[in-house]
């Protein structure tokens, strides 16, 4: 979820400190020519398409950028990766070129920039993508591993004694040279146009993608695009995209490491929110009160002020490791839970609630052993209660909520560096009914995030 991204002022509601990230990627972007990938690399859930949409809307207050979204999991029904993208670069241009008054001459050059596109597809179905993309690729790579690939089916198509069908392959790739060629020479003329113009293509998603097709997109924005003035950030998990790479191609990490290198010039990191400076609530009150309002949940239902203090308490790398989207999922399900009990109830009953809903979604072991016992146990992040098996260290915990958290009628009694409460079932009863689901990628992370791997 976006979160007040506003053309005027995209980071009016930057709670992470991230608009220093923005400028200088748009200081680097603007005065560069030749062209330049870069990854923005972030876990799970850190926000990487927030701040996408956030940098989006900055670009677009400069003079002379188009700024581009490719969502690539909603094109990834396609198995065409090029005819994706260039479709997508057409449309920008040619709203970007109505806004400011299109003429003649521009309109022609954006039609047959449309005809050398579908020429170009044409020829990547006849040559078929896969031999396209290794033939340009092959002189860039030194993985032993995909070479030995390459080289098998080369000799395996060399063997072919089938003269006329290698004649065609041959004609065709010479076919497909000269026409991306034209096509990546047309559409740096249309830029050059107008001096100091930038597309800057935003690759968002690829997480989420098929395999094949998350490689394909890097590989052809490389070996395709590669046009003056024409750059792209990849929203990535570059953990999860190491991974994708291993799968496709059967290489080891070391290896999937050196290949991914071949198509990256920057890599940048997106803060994360693990290392969110404690210090400045007024932020994180900022981001609680906007998800608040952008959830519908009234100022009675929830304080925001103790919950921030609760989070605070119990985030961190070595604590909950939290991202952006963790809190959007606790507020979502913390909202729809809020229809289950009458608003008076809810206002007496809110603490044990968004507590509940928080370790539920976010430490489920400690949820669960919440759920059977009442109690929550300061001795249980001392390593010694092989039961609970957890790297996080929440010592400390009892007594904020204790002294913080919760007011004496609102516990039994507490006792040895444990808080006891009474009167949970009907709370944890519809607690337990529901849940937010996540994908397999996010599951995949939350095990990692679990064994402090973030």
């Amino acid at each position: 979820m976006s979160i007040g991204v506003i053309n005027q002022d995209p980071f009016s509601s930057d709670f992470f400190g991230r608009e220093v990230l923005s400028e200088h990627l748009s200081k680097i972007v603007i005065s560069r020519e030749s062209p330049l990938v870069i990854s923005l690399n972030g876990a799970w859930g850190e926000g990487k398409t927030d701040f996408s949409f956030r940098w989006i809307a900055s670009l677009k207050k400069h003079q002379n950028v188009i700024p581009i979204y490719y969502d690539a999991f909603s094109n990834d029904f396609t198995t065409d990766v090029f005819i994706s993208i260039a479709v997508t670069i057409q449309k920008e241009l040619t709203d970007y070129f109505k806004e400011k008054g299109i003429d003649r001459e521009r309109k022609i050059y954006l039609d047959k920039l449309s005809e050398f596109a579908k020429e170009v597809a044409f020829e990547l179905t006849k040559l078929s993508a896969t031999t396209a993309v290794n033939v340009l690729t092959v002189n860039t790579l030194s993985i032993g591993d995909f070479l030995t690939k390459w080289k098998e089916k080369a000799r395996k198509f060399d063997s072919n004694k089938n003269k006329e069908l290698t004649d065609e392959k041959y004609e065709s790739f010479l076919k497909f040279r000269d026409t991306i060629l034209q096509y990546q020479n047309l559409l740096e003329t249309i830029i050059s146009q107008e001096k100091g113009t930038k597309i800057v293509f935003i690759v968002d998603e690829l997480d989420r993608c098929r395999p094949n097709f998350a490689v394909e997109v890097i590989e052809k924005i490389k070996h395709l695009f590669s046009i003056q003035n024409v750059h792209f950030l990849l929203a990535i998990n570059k953990d999860q995209l190491l991974s994708t790479i291993k799968y496709v191609y059967g290489v080891s990490e070391k290896n999937a490491g050196i290949y991914l290198q071949k198509f990256i010039h920057l890599e940048a990191n997106l803060p994360r929110f693990c290392d969110f400076d404690e210090d400045n609530s007024t932020a994180l009150k900022g981001y609680f009160e906007a998800l608040r309002n952008d959830y519908g949940i009234e100022e009675g239902l929830i304080d925001i002020g103790l919950y921030e203090a609760l989070i605070k308490q119990i985030n961190g790398p070595d604590r909950i490791p939290f991202v952006p989207r963790s809190f959007d999922k606790i507020f979502g399900l913390y909202q729809i839970l809020t229809y289950s009990f009458e608003k008076e109830k809810i206002k007496k009953n809110w603490k044990y609630l968004i507590l509940l809903i928080t370790l539920k979604l976010e430490a489920r072991k400690i949820y669960d052993k919440i759920v059977q016992t009442e109690i929550i146990d300061d001795n249980w992040w001392k390593g010694e209660q092989v039961e609970i098996d957890l790297e996080y260290d929440l010592k400390g915990l009892v007594v904020f909520l204790k002294d913080k958290f919760f007011t004496v009628k609102e516990y039994a009694s507490v006792t040895g560096g444990a808080i006891y409460f009474q009167n949970l079932d009907e709370i944890i009863d519809i607690i337990e009914l529901f849940d937010i689901p996540y994908s397999e990628i996010e599951a995949e992370e939350r095990k990692k995030m679990d064994k402090g791997k973030f």
